[in-house]
């Protein structure tokens, strides 16, 4: 989180109103809260969806799939080193390919259990909101 406040490789720190240090400071501060909290939440859900703590099984094949796909981008980054061919555009196709495989590789895993948990979702609003209704009524047979 502390990437927030610096610029320039860490050899500034970010400046949103100039000669306000203080404002800054509070301002950044906020900033990186916000961003910490965000990225809290998001590791929170991605956790859950990729390592569910309910079926070892499923579990143990994504951690598989993870380290698959990480030795993979070690082999590809040792493979375009060696021939020669690292370069700013060749990593930028290979990160933009590599990127669209792993979100549909998670679509796939992830997308039946998704789909699930979402018709119990809606079920249980469904639920609650009856019950919410049936309640309302019986109020309002109490007024007469």
């Amino acid at each position: 989180q502390h990437h927030v406040l610096f610029c320039a490789n860490g050899r500034k720190v970010l400046t949103i109103i100039p000669g306000w240090p203080k404002i800054n400071w509070g301002l950044c501060l906020m900033a990186c809260l916000y961003l910490s909290r965000k990225v809290y939440q998001l590791t929170l859900s991605l956790r859950d969806v990729l390592l569910p703590v309910t079926d070892e099984r499923l579990c143990g094949r994504t951690v598989g799939v993870i380290a698959l796909f990480v030795s993979s981008f070690y082999a590809m980054s040792v493979s375009l080193t060696n021939f020669g061919m690292l370069s700013l555009g060749s990593v930028a196709v290979i990160t933009v390919i590599c990127g669209i495989l792993i979100y549909q590789t998670i679509l796939d895993m992830t997308w039946r259990r998704y789909t699930e948990a979402r018709k119990h979702y809606q079920r249980s609003l469904m639920i609650h909101s009856d019950r919410m209704d049936d309640d309302d009524s019986d109020d309002d047979d109490d007024d007469d």
